[in-house]
């Protein structure tokens, strides 16, 4: 088996590679190193006088400034529900140094530290977010005495690890999570199903003057938010262009390398129709969902698809793949329009001009589509989240 973490030089830039993942960083000072001297004098000054207060340490899949470029502010309340904790503690590998941010005590560590971190922290929970690296590392090193939960956010094998098996709790995003947990062995009483959730203020049908795109007669937007990944069905999407007539386009909201889909674009004739944003901050994105004709994301899997709640919330017309766990908590010809082939751009084409060009079943699903969505508010789901780990402090009691 791959080790979990390993290192590589090149030049003054050091990588990080965690199964498979690549995070680079320049070698500037040691001071950047975990060091535990600074560490322990830090959380033993949080803690000072705080002895019987609720503590969280949280393991997140990625560092803090991978949620920063993705323009995700709502990370405090996400991390500490209807702030249940009185601290929580970030400790990661992919960290450097010690921070203070979105309510919580951001600190790099090494396995070593981290194991020292947690004697001196005695957290009543370990939140490890994704059944890949973050819950390896929380496994293998585990503290007699602190409850282990582990966050399954995605239904593919691949981002299942085994060390799953040893946590004490696995929450699973959505049913097609829970059942790749119970296919892999672990128990009905290890798992918890809580869905992921959306903010019903934020998230909104919202249309002001020179927020997202521009309305003009007889164009169409289509939208897609997502990774630049090949789970999200990008391919398809693009090829679908060629059937639709010239004044569709398509913008793609999302980080990665859109190298590949370029050169597709261009080989279908449609790179002029196909436009791209790296980028757009959590509280703007209404904006484009609002004013896009169309939402559009025929994903191959998905763990929840949070995309499609926000979309919903904005009463915006939706097209995605008829698979699970999308079609657990999205109705064909209700509050969307549900593809069984996903895979023929030929069908992904069709469904999107019956949706932009049939105004009254346009209007029908986009209505329809808030109510799908408010299953899903955010208030709801951090009562639930909080109910969860009190009710695992209980039964951790001596």
């Amino acid at each position: 088996m791959a080790k979990l973490i390993y290192k590589e030089k090149i030049g003054n830039k050091r990588i990080i590679h965690i199964f498979g993942i690549k995070f680079s960083y320049k070698k500037k000072e040691t001071a950047n190193k975990p060091n535990f001297c600074k560490i322990k004098t830090y959380i033993k000054e949080v803690l000072k006088n705080n002895n019987n207060i609720r503590k969280l340490v949280v393991i997140p899949s990625d560092p803090i400034k991978a949620y920063d470029n993705k323009g995700i502010d709502w990370l405090q309340s996400y991390y500490n529900p209807n702030r249940f904790f009185d601290e929580v503690f970030l400790l990661s590998p992919l960290e450097k140094g010690i921070n203070y941010k979105y309510g919580m005590h951001v600190i790099g560590v090494d396995d070593k530290i981290y194991k020292k971190a947690l004697k001196l922290i005695k957290p009543d929970v370990i939140r490890a977010y994704g059944g890949y690296w973050a819950t390896t590392f929380a496994i293998k090193n585990k503290t007699e005495n602190t409850p282990i939960v582990s966050s399954i956010h995605d239904d593919r094998e691949s981002l299942f690890h085994k060390e799953v098996d040893k946590a004490d709790y696995v929450i699973c995003m959505s049913q097609a999570c829970a059942n790749l947990a119970k296919n892999r062995g672990i128990p009905d009483s290890k798992i918890i199903i809580m869905p992921n959730r959306v903010d019903l203020n934020t998230f909104k049908k919202t249309i002001i003057h020179n927020k997202g795109f521009k309305k003009e007669h007889d164009k169409y937007n289509i939208l897609s938010v997502g990774r630049l990944t090949s789970q999200k069905n990008i391919d398809n999407n693009i090829r679908a262009l060629q059937f639709l007539p010239e004044n569709y386009s398509i913008t793609f909201v999302g980080r990665g390398s859109n190298k590949q889909y370029c050169k597709l674009a261009q080989e279908c004739g449609v790179l002029n129709r196909v436009n791209w944003i790296e980028t757009i901050k959590n509280s703007d994105l209404p904006y484009y969902y609002s004013t896009c004709d169309v939402f559009c994301t025929p994903s191959r899997s998905e763990g929840f698809g949070i995309v499609f709640i926000e979309a919903a919330a904005c009463n915006t017309p939706i097209i995605t793949s008829d698979i699970k766990p999308m079609n657990e908590y999205l109705t064909h010809n209700k509050d969307s329009y549900l593809i069984k082939e996903f895979e023929n751009p030929k069908e992904i084409a069709k469904a999107i001009k019956f949706v932009c060009e049939n105004k009254e079943y346009s209007k029908l699903i986009s209505n329809n589509s808030r109510l799908a969505a408010e299953k899903f508010d955010k208030r709801k789901i951090d009562k639930l989240e909080a109910d969860i780990y009190s009710s695992i402090i209980n039964k951790n009691k001596p």
